[in-house]
């Protein structure tokens, strides 16, 4: 129920990622654990960043998004929270430490600008979600944190 839903997202991210034309990154997949983990967007040859999907939280639900709170809730449907992330290598200060050129800088922000229709153009062609109520929350931007710069959309999910 929930890993086959983690991993249909993370086909649809990393396909949208493909058909939109985007540059390739150094790891595109389910990312577990309670944070995205820096390293796998490292410097590998030619390709720099990373795209994940990772469950960020579980709980006896409502409806999408709402824990219930009730007493005995045991019966309750189940929700998650997801997030879905893309992140880059930043333009980064020359070794004189002078700013990167701005050229540099509107072409992460372009890109930046096209991660986010992308995560979410892979949300809406995922099958796994089709039968499901889900609330599609809002775009947090990362960075530029040492040389990382992206963002990640949450999606709440009820089975």
């Amino acid at each position: 129920m929930i890993q086959p839903l983690l991993e249909d997202l993370a086909e649809c991210l990393c396909a949208q990622i493909h058909d939109d034309g985007s540059p390739e990154l150094c790891f595109c997949g389910i990312m577990p654990g309670d944070g995205f983990v820096a390293e796998y967007a490292g410097e590998c040859s030619d390709r720099c960043g990373a795209a994940y999907v990772r469950l960020t939280q579980a709980y006896p639900s409502v409806t999408a998004g709402q824990p219930d709170v009730t007493r005995n809730n045991c019966g309750a449907s189940l929700g998650i929270d997801i997030e879905i992330g893309i992140i880059r290598c930043a333009p980064m200060p020359n070794t004189r430490g002078e700013a990167p050129p701005p050229a540099d800088v509107l072409a992460a922000a372009r890109q930046q600008s096209k991660d986010i229709l992308t995560m979410r153009k892979a949300v809406l062609c995922c099958n796994e979600l089709k039968a499901l109520d889900y609330i599609m929350g809002t775009y947090t931007p990362v960075g530029p944190q040492g040389d990382a710069l992206g963002g990640f959309w949450t999606l709440a999910v009820t089975f």
